[in-house]
């Protein structure tokens, strides 16, 4: 399983169709303030974990 933190950043969001077309599991970490449209299609393929300050959710 690969974790890829800022997920929905520009980097982040390559990294992430990147490791999922190479068939890896993949966690996307973002923040509960983060707009998370970048990665709107890849729902099925992916799991989006929410973080806040100090909390994962």
């Amino acid at each position: 399983m690969e974790i890829v933190t800022g997920a929905t950043g520009c980097i982040g969001n390559v990294l992430v169709r990147e490791l999922l077309w190479r068939g890896k599991e993949v966690r996307a970490f973002v923040r509960c303030t983060s707009d998370v449209s970048s990665l709107e299609g890849l729902e099925n393929q992916l799991k989006i974990l929410l973080s806040g300050l100090g909390k994962i959710n």
